[in-house]
Formats: structure tokens, sequence, C-alpha cells
């Protein structure tokens, strides 16, 4: 069969990276720079209240700056530590978050794998310092042609302008545009934003999740060997 894509568009976060080893790892540096007890129901906490606000700014509702600014606050308040600096903990979590750099299994393996035949790219929501600390820690670093940041850019996925930036930046013609996807573990993110952008999208799905959202991916794969197969056209 004939290899389908030649430009790849990674999502970072639960596709390529083990956000949440990532996350726990600098959450427990923050905690214990501060004080804070650190058990489970206080990671549970922050976890929660940070995932709510990244649905709010996936949907448009809240902007990133308004993110960074609610989310440790929100999590002093309900653990009534109201003492210490949220500013200055979304400042230590961000610089922890950056040193954490873990790939899911496989990860490295499929971006080695389709380099000879792909240009690879990751698009991803999330802040300067703590998605460039990782790239630049990780071993992918060497199949990443670039990394397009939505608190570099100004807008985010799923937004059309997001991918419109990207487009324009790659000088893409739309016949290039047509052979590039989408690969993301976001339903309401990666591929509401392929959708968004006229993007081929393959959701990621390895804990096979029910999808009830109405947004429908181009393709579904629960394992790195079938993203990989899709691309070059082996199924």
């Amino acid at each position: 069969m004939k290899q389908r894509y030649d430009v790849i568009l990674f999502d970072a976060d639960r596709t390529l990276f083990d956000f949440d080893q990532s996350q726990r790892l600098a959450l427990g540096e923050v905690y214990r720079a501060n004080g804070i007890a650190e058990t489970e129901e206080n990671l549970r906490t922050y976890v929660h209240l940070n995932d709510q606000l990244w649905a709010r700014f996936d949907k448009g509702e809240i902007s990133l700056e308004e993110l960074e600014y609610v989310r440790f606050r929100s999590f002093t308040e309900a653990l009534g530590l109201t003492n210490l600096d949220a500013n200055q903990l979304n400042g230590q979590y961000i610089e922890a978050l950056g040193r954490n750099s873990i790939l899911l299994p496989g990860a490295e393996a499929l971006c080695k794998a389709l380099a000879p035949y792909c240009q690879q790219y990751i698009v991803t929501n999330g802040i300067k310092e703590a998605q460039e600390g990782r790239l630049e820690r990780s071993p992918i670093r060497q199949y990443i042609r670039k990394m397009y940041i939505s608190g570099v850019m100004g807008v985010g996925k799923p937004q059309r302008a997001y991918f419109e930036l990207v487009y324009k930046d790659l000088h893409m013609t739309w016949e290039r545009w047509h052979r590039t996807v989408i690969v993301g573990d976001g339903l309401s993110s990666d591929i509401q934003g392929g959708v968004n952008g006229h993007l081929d999208t393959i959701w990621y799905n390895p804990k096979h999740k029910p999808n009830d959202t109405g947004i429908c991916p181009t393709w579904e794969a629960d394992s790195f060997d079938t993203v990989k197969a899709v691309i070059l056209g082996q199924v």
C-alpha cells in the first residue's frame, strides 16, 4: 500500500509524553518546597481543578493567562492554604514540569520509525517553559522539526486560527495539507482541532475510551503500531 501521510502533527501530552507522571513529580517538588502534604488527596484536588480549567480553555472560555492565574489560587483556597503565594507556586510548578521529561512507552520508537518517511511536528496547548523544557530533555528532540505552543502563539487547539498559523508557518499548499494528519488523545482539542483545520485525524485511544461527543476522527488507534500503520498506508 502507498504511504498515506507525509507530515505528522503530534499532540504532546498523553500522546507522546507521559504528562500524568511528569505532573505528579513536578507537584511533589512544589509540595515539598512549600510544606504541603504530599498526599493522594492533595494531588487529586489539584489535578481536578487543573483539568477543569484546561477543558474551559479548549472551549475558548478562558485564556491561558487566566488559567495560570486561577489554578493555584483555587488549589490553595480549597486546602485553606491562603498564606501561600499562588503565583510563586505556579512558577515553581512550571519550572519543575519542564525538568521532568518522561515519554510514553513506545513514543521514541514511533518517532524514529517515521523519521525516514515523514516530517514530524508537535502541536500543543501549553506553557512555553514547560513544553520546551521537556522536549529539549527528550530523546525525540532529534526527530521533531518544530513545536507549536499555544502559549507562544496566542491561540490554541481546537481553534481554526491556531491551525491557520501552523499552515502559514510551514509554507503549506493545500495538496500537502491534505497529506498531513494530526495525532492526539484529546477529542475536544486534537480531533476537533483537526476538523476545524480541515485535517485528517488519528485519535490515539489506548484505553478504549468511549466517544459520546459527536466528534468523529478519521482514524482511531489503540497502539503506536496502529498509528504507524495508518500513516504509512499499511492498513
